[in-house]
């Protein structure tokens, strides 16, 4: 299951950034060749998939269930950007 959950959420992230390079290489999201409802359950849904598929990342390797991926993660040279707040 949990490799299910990691399939899901790192193709969700890709296919979150990937899924509009072609038709909105050149003109951007306006200009590309999407219908309008295309566009718009794009850009409604987008942001909201990003941070469920981001929040799995989070809570597997905050309960150990990240393994590998955890364990970089949790090396000395990422212990600044955890801390870093910069307010």
């Amino acid at each position: 299951m949990k490799s299910v959950l990691w399939l899901v959420a790192l193709g969700g992230i890709a296919l979150d950034v990937y899924i509009i390079y072609d038709s909105t290489k050149e003109e951007g999201i306006m200009g590309s060749s999407w219908d309008l409802i295309d566009k718009i359950t794009y850009e409604t849904l987008k942001r909201s998939a990003w941070a469920v598929c981001l929040a799995w990342i989070i809570y597997a390797c905050n309960t150990g269930s990240a393994g590998k991926i955890g364990q970089s993660v949790a090396l000395s040279g990422f212990y600044f950007y955890s801390t870093n707040n910069k307010q």
